[in-house]
């Protein structure tokens, strides 16, 4: 067994032109397959972080004002009235609400500024989204009934108009013309690729909706149901009650939108396997193109190993042992190729993860897979040509 492996490794060694081109396809293929397959379950995993960081679990849904796509990028009126929160706030089915009126706006301290969101929303913000301040405290529901200027900061504002205080409490900002004070940092969030979830300045929604926007309407609201295993059933009541209050006909699209976790879990879902079946393309197309060419090369090289094979035979080699011979080589090539296949995309998705804002998490358990089939590609390619290696005659092979 010893011997035969060695035999193998110096015949893969002997022709290093052919060894280094069927090794390339599958360098090729491997690298390219790591790479995708790495960014596609980064991609995955941003979202649902990003789902986890806004508390968005099974028992929520949230309303949104304006109708058309899930995720449409068109800023929409807000248009979900107070009787629309006062009728939902009596569904049996729900435990809590929060709604929210959102802006950017551009806050200042001084000679510092941040252009950053400015959330409106009341007291069950902290409790529906699982956000509670890390110094300081959330406003009351006197703050809120009063319409005083109170404010919260994200980690990333108050960094940025106060650095080197880790709690500026009792500072002022400012927003339009109006000075608030800050009486709370939140906890820290984290942010994904497109979006820094601390990236914003919490207020009562009273003080948005009258002071600052002249808006009696909110942009959305976040919904806690009591069952999530009944969340199908509860969005069908949700979409009725909304679109009788809104008095829209049949023929009428919603004005709203209804999201849930569910909801993106089966858009990731879809994208995830639509992925999946984009890469067995890729993967069969690429593995195929590397068994033609294994096959190609592996026929060249025995066309000019001839002679050796033919002296192999006159001296007491069996077809077997000829096949064999050739079959281990290009096994042991497709192997060479797909592990520096393997260890380039690990390298480079090392680099992408360190010098740009991709998401890239390296599974291996689909790598290893990629490389038995490169491995089982370039078998199966060099198959023929070792059958044919194995029936040429030692006397018409020597001459």
């Amino acid at each position: 067994m010893g011997r035969r492996l060695r035999e193998i490794g110096r015949g893969a060694l002997a022709s290093k032109l052919f060894s280094l081109l069927m090794a390339s396809g599958i360098f090729i293929s491997i690298l390219a397959l790591t790479l995708i397959t790495a960014i596609s379950a980064g991609t995955r995993q941003e979202i649902y972080q990003t789902m986890k960081g806004f508390g968005f679990g099974a028992d929520a849904v949230l309303l949104y004002s304006g109708g058309g796509r899930l995720f449409s990028h068109r800023r929409s009126a807000p248009n979900i009235t107070p009787g629309d929160l006062a009728a939902i706030r009596r569904l049996p089915f729900v435990r809590r609400l929060s709604p929210r009126l959102l802006r950017a706006e551009t806050v200042t301290s001084g000679r510092r500024q941040a252009k950053t969101y400015l959330y409106g929303v009341t007291t069950a913000f902290t409790a529906v989204n699982d956000w509670h301040p890390a110094s300081g405290h959330f406003f009351t529901t006197c703050d809120l009934q009063r319409r005083r200027k109170v404010c919260l900061l994200g980690r990333t504002v108050a960094a940025a108009l106060f650095p080197g205080q880790p709690a500026p409490l009792g500072e002022t900002v400012r927003i339009r013309d109006l000075f608030f004070t800050v009486i709370g940092v939140m906890e820290t969030k984290g942010r994904s690729r497109r979006y820094d979830m601390d990236d914003r300045v919490i207020i009562p929604l009273s003080t948005a909706a009258h002071l600052l926007f002249q808006e009696k309407n909110v942009l959305s609201v976040k919904i806690v149901v009591d069952d999530p295993e009944k969340m199908a059933r509860y969005q069908q009541e949700l979409r009725r009650l909304l679109r009788r209050r809104h008095r829209l006909g049949a023929a009428i699209p919603d004005d709203f939108r209804l999201i849930t976790a569910g909801t993106i879990a089966g858009i990731v879902n879809r994208a995830t396997n639509e992925l999946g079946t984009m890469l067995l393309r890729i993967m069969a197309i690429s593995l195929l193109v590397s068994g033609i060419i294994i096959t190609n090369i592996t026929l060249a090289g025995i066309s000019e190993r001839t002679r050796e094979f033919g002296i192999r035979r006159a001296v007491g080699a069996s077809r077997g042992d000829i096949i064999v011979q050739v079959l281990g080589e290009t096994v042991l090539v497709s192997l060479a190729g797909g592990l520096a296949g393997l260890l380039a995309g690990a390298l480079l998705c090392g680099l992408l993860r360190h010098y740009t804002e991709l998401p890239v998490i390296l599974t291996w358990q689909p790598c290893w897979l990629t490389l038995l089939l490169a491995t089982g590609t370039g078998l199966l390619a060099a198959l023929p040509p070792a059958v044919k290696a194995g029936r040429l005659s030692p006397r018409e092979a020597i001459q």
